[in-house]
């Protein structure tokens, strides 16, 4: 087991949570391993095995001249995790973790660590969007026994992560709420997996224009003819309804028709990943709107691309996320209007509505079950 006395946990860790234990609990001398399972959860977010396999997959990520600092690959890991977890700044974490982990360290640490789980090895490993039809199809049929709609591949909205006030270009990342953030575009999958991550435009940005400038977008528009229809994305009503993207229908449909059905059953469904923002933000509080990241809008990225790989080993494997630790962030529903600005591709939206309407005909029209 590889050297951790210089990350010794020492004196008092106090109010790991809020509403956590009011007393202060104090540990001594304590490696972070020798924490019971519950308590290393607590403040890592991993299972101690989880945080050994990482360890093992990003120490040859690490150049030689960051292996000379004297740090331990392992240590610079957990006090990343500690402040992924936290969401408390670089000093704070630093002050939990004493001997030798000054503030400068633990912020050189961070960046090591942001940096290996930026690589495409990293993120390609982790979270992936399904590229053949095979892999399509895999994830139809799994959205399909779950939800017992055809064609869904994932579920997609953005999510606002704050950050501090940008020196260049700040206008451009204060969002609706004015606040100063990332407009971060996720897809999930029925697992609540994250299949893709875009963290790289500022909170002043419409989920449609993200979605448009998208590496996922151009895929799905540029599959052969014979698979449209086949596999689509649910959204809410502010991304363009197309053959590859259903949304619910506007204005809200008369109350008990087949139109009101489809709109509530793909609203259901689609809440798939608004919990995935919910259980990403919880598990990595550093992502909270009252925590700002105190980083550039580029770093700020990164550390959104690093919790959602960290999110997906997270569920990959299980790893319970506690009740008394959410927290319930207010929804930005900056999608109010239908396909708000969008440009007029008559042709793919027509299509768009008609598979729109043999979903509601097919799966939504309740005198089919009298049939």
């Amino acid at each position: 087991m590889a050297n951790l006395n210089e990350f010794l946990i020492q004196n008092v860790i106090e109010n790991v949570e809020r509403g956590e234990n009011q007393q202060r609990v104090r540990i001594e001398a304590v490696d972070p391993f020798d924490l019971s399972d519950f308590r290393f959860i607590k403040l890592f977010r991993l299972r101690k095995e989880d945080v050994e396999d990482i360890e093992e997959l990003i120490e040859p990520l690490l150049n030689q001249r960051q292996r000379l600092t004297g740090l331990t690959t392992r240590t610079k890991l957990l006090a990343a995790l500690r402040f992924f977890a936290g969401g408390s700044y670089q000093l704070d974490v630093g002050g939990n973790y004493t001997v030798g982990l000054s503030q400068p360290s633990v912020s050189r640490a961070i960046h090591e660590i942001i940096d290996a789980f930026n690589t495409p090895f990293m993120l390609n490993r982790f979270i992936k969007f399904p590229q053949t039809i095979e892999e399509l199809t895999n994830i139809r049929q799994r959205f399909f026994y779950k939800f017992g709609l055809p064609g869904i591949i994932g579920c997609i909205d953005g999510t606002h992560v704050s950050i501090v006030t940008p020196i260049e270009n700040e206008h451009l990342y204060i969002n609706r709420k004015r606040y100063h953030s990332l407009n971060v575009q996720i897809i999930c999958d029925e697992q609540l997996k994250i299949t893709n991550v875009n963290a790289r435009f500022p909170g002043s940005t419409h989920d449609s224009f993200v979605w448009q400038n998208s590496n996922i977008f151009t895929f799905l528009r540029d599959l052969p003819r014979e698979h449209r229809g086949s596999y689509y994305l649910l959204g809410d009503s502010g991304y363009p309804l197309r053959a590859w993207m259903m949304t619910p229908i506007l204005p809200e449909p008369p109350a008990g028709s087949p139109e009101a059905n489809y709109n509530a059953r793909i609203r259901t469904i689609r809440s798939s990943v608004e919990m995935c923002h919910g259980k990403l933000k919880n598990r990595f509080r550093c992502l909270l709107k009252d925590r700002t990241l105190h980083y550039s809008p580029v770093t700020a990225g990164q550390i959104v691309n690093s919790c959602a790989v960290l999110h997906n080993i997270c569920i990959g494997n299980n790893v319970p996320l506690y009740e008394d630790e959410i927290v319930v962030e207010e929804m930005d529903n900056q999608n109010y209007e239908e396909n708000p600005r969008e440009e007029n591709f008559q042709n793919d939206l027509a299509e768009g509505r008609r598979i729109r309407q043999v979903l509601i005909r097919n799966y939504c029209n309740h005198n089919n079950d009298n049939n």
